[in-house]
């Protein structure tokens, strides 16, 4: 679609929330509408505009905020510039539909002192549009404004205005001062020459009001994705939300193109909770990429990321969630590029960050890793102290035939919020394990069947699978105990299990005794398959798709 035609969208959508009824909120249809568009503007200024500059900007958008939203809005953040603290580059609908504002313009909460000292406002030019509606209202500190009328809106001569907008935001940003512009008194610039990263994904504000139930989690998520084209079965959400529970660090397996990062980037859209998208790099041989670095040149300054910002973010607000996902984390081995971060998860130990002066960091319990993984010949193979570490999940595909007869479109976007009374529920203490002296019992049973082919588990293993089990019986599933530590140790013990037929063939077999004595059916047909590669290659692990 056309820049002008996403444009003409943005207004005509605007112009039907005056229509009957005209108090509308967030879930309106008719405002998903407009967020919808203002999404594939963001995509398209992303993939035009920002590649451009050397500054690492990000992009948000929103509808508005509160019960009675108003404005819909679109801005470019620099470094060190929120939404209630700085200034943007911003694009505002007018109410009626009838165009559109974009200029560079100040927070009105927390506007920055060396602008308003050392820069000439500009007021917006008289017009036909209601610039003065108080549901329209700029401050009037708005820089370099112009104005785009929608019968004539032409994207060439919008995108050639942001393009000179952005010129002039690069060089407020920039330019020499005795106090640089991008820094606020008592904190640090983290101005980075060039980004190293693709940009943190913020979601609109969401007010965490309320705590859903429990039980509502999985049916909730389930009904949302497939209304926007995602399919996955009750019980992989299950095993997910569950996972998640237990520890925030969850892997997903499966076949490309089965929606791992989509399931990951919805539900973190769906909560409307921030997040951050990381494509791993074949080349990353250290922290660098992931947590940034000191700048040699300039020991004041330190270079940051995007997971960077989020785990800042998360230790600010820690009744959020917040989610970190590494897509295609095995491109490069882990444990060089994530050691801090898996060591801080595990040790409760803050991250020592340097800088000048020295950062440290800890990692919040509301920051939630997912990675995603492909097994191929370029990736690298997963490590036992990885999988020691982690819940490894299959995604597994939706029954092809019925996604043919009954196409739809794919539109996550449209998840934004909407469960944002869960954000609380996953964030509450998951209760001591009790009640679970059956599958303690099976869990010795399990340990003695595998100690003696070196495949045995430690405490932590085992406190975890615990742990799992209660999170899934709080998941409505009170009556399904067994399939719960049955899912379990899909989880955490089958992806161990890798080796050739002369070493693991001995523990398959014991292994698949015990399944079948103790009703583990997910076990028992993980471990055939197995057998069945052994058998067929001499050689092979647990299977990733």
């Amino acid at each position: 679609m056309s820049l002008t035609q996403i444009l003409q969208d943005l207004c005509q959508s605007r112009a039907a929330w005056n229509e009957p009824p005209a108090a509308v909120t967030v879930k309106d249809p008719r405002v998903q509408a407009t967020l919808t568009q203002l999404l594939e503007l963001k995509a398209q200024l992303e993939r035009m505009l920002l590649p451009e500059s050397f500054l690492p900007f990000t992009v948000e958008v929103s509808v508005g905020r509160g019960k009675a939203v108003k404005v819909p809005w679109l801005c470019i953040l620099g470094p060190e510039q929120k939404i209630q603290e700085g200034f943007y580059l911003a694009v505002s609908v007018e109410p009626h539909g009838r165009g559109l504002v974009a200029g560079i313009m100040k927070s009105a909460t927390h506007p920055p002192e060396v602008l308003l000292s050392t820069q000439k406002r500009t007021p917006l030019p008289e017009s036909a549009l209601d610039v003065d509606s108080p549901t329209y209202r700029f401050n009037d500190a708005f820089h370099n404004p112009q104005e785009f009328f929608a019968e004539t809106l032409d994207g060439e001569s919008f995108l050639a205005h942001l393009r000179e907008s952005l010129r002039l935001y690069t060089e407020l940003l920039t330019e020499d001062q005795p106090e640089p512009i991008y820094r606020r008194k008592g904190r640090k610039p983290t101005v980075s020459a060039r980004p190293i990263a693709p940009a943190v994904v913020r979601e609109p504000e969401v007010a965490y009001t309320a705590t859903a139930d429990m039980t509502g989690l999985v049916p909730a998520f389930r009904s949302a994705c497939t209304a926007v084209g995602l399919h996955y079965s009750e019980a992989r959400l299950t095993a997910f939300f569950a996972a998640l529970r237990a520890k925030p660090f969850v892997i997903l397996a499966g076949l490309s193109g089965s929606g791992k990062t989509r399931l990951a980037q919805a539900l973190a859209r769906w909560l409307g909770a921030p997040y951050a998208l990381v494509a791993v790099g074949p080349d990353w041989t250290s922290r660098d990429p992931l947590l940034g670095y000191p700048d040699a040149l300039d020991p004041s300054r330190y270079v940051t990321t995007p997971a960077l910002e989020l785990l800042r973010a998360a230790n600010q607000q820690p009744d959020l969630p917040h989610f970190l996902i590494l897509d295609e984390l095995n491109l490069s081995p882990i444990e060089r590029y994530g050691a801090d971060l898996l060591s801080a998860m595990e040790s409760g130990e803050a991250i020592f960050l340097g800088g000048a002066p020295p950062e440290t960091l800890a990692w919040p319990r509301n920051l939630f890793l997912i990675g995603t993984v492909n097994i191929d010949e370029t990736t690298h193979p997963l490590s036992p102290k990885v999988l020691d570490r982690a819940s490894v999940l299959t995604v597994d595909s939706a029954n092809l035939a019925t996604l043919l007869d009954n196409p739809t479109p794919v539109r996550p976007e449209l998840l934004a919020g909407q469960g944002s009374s869960f954000g609380t529920t996953l964030l509450s203490p998951l209760p001591s394990p009790s009640g679970l002296g059956k599958e303690k019992a099976s869990l010795l049973r399990l340990s003695e069947t595998l100690t003696p082919h070196d495949l045995g588990f430690g405490l932590r293993t085992a406190t975890e699978i615990l742990r799992f089990c209660t999170a899934y019986q709080q998941l409505q599933w009170d009556d399904q105990v067994d399939m719960a530590l049955d899912t379990a140790l899909c989880l955490k013990i089958l992806p161990r299990l890798h080796g050739s037929q002369r070493r693991l063939a001995p523990a398959l077999d014991a292994l698949l005794t015990l399944a079948q004595a103790q009703d583990w059916p997910q076990t028992t047909a993980a471990l055939r398959t197995l057998q069945a590669r052994l058998l067929r290659d001499g050689f092979g692990g647990y299977a990733f798709e």
